[in-house]
């Protein structure tokens, strides 16, 4: 993932709610257009919860960035898991469908994998919450760019 910046609208404990561009983020994506129209209408800034080691502050602009393990990680478990379990599905629902469900091999294979990709959907979905609380699976502030500098900035915004 390119480094992305971005600007601190609150903080709590060591989590930094900072709102970016989406067209920032999401540079090398072909369908980003797409994306940010379906999502957010014609807006172009999204907001992110990224981890904090405390030197940000509240209106301070910040660069992010997401350890390259990581969004292999998830690369991995949100694309690959779904598409290697709806072709094994696929597959044995061919090869063994007919003989255990009496089907043709046909029907055997398309519920196969539809059940066999509805299952890698709720794994994931059940999986979230431990991924969540990974730190190496977050976002991260890694600099402070500019200080805020007024006052006020060092109290946590209203989340």
């Amino acid at each position: 993932m390119d480094r992305v910046t971005g600007t601190v609208l609150a903080l709590r404990g060591g989590v930094a709610l900072v709102t970016t561009h989406r067209a920032a983020s999401c540079k090398g994506c072909e369908r980003r257009e797409q994306c940010a129209t379906l999502a957010l209408g014609d807006s172009r800034e999204f907001t992110v919860e990224a981890l904090s080691d405390g030197r940000a502050a509240v209106g301070d602009r910040v660069l992010l960035d997401i350890a390259p393990r990581g969004v292999l990680a998830l690369t991995t478990l949100l694309y690959l898991l779904p598409a290697a379990c709806a072709i094994g599905g696929a597959a044995l629902g061919d090869k063994f469908g007919p003989s255990l469900l009496g089907l043709s091999s046909d029907l055997a294979a398309l519920l196969s994998l539809v059940v066999s990709l509805s299952w890698s959907l709720i794994l994931i979905r059940l999986l979230h919450p431990r991924l969540a609380a990974r730190r190496e699976l977050r976002l991260h502030v890694t600099e402070v760019l500019t200080d805020a500098g007024s006052p006020g900035a060092q109290e946590e915004g209203v989340w």
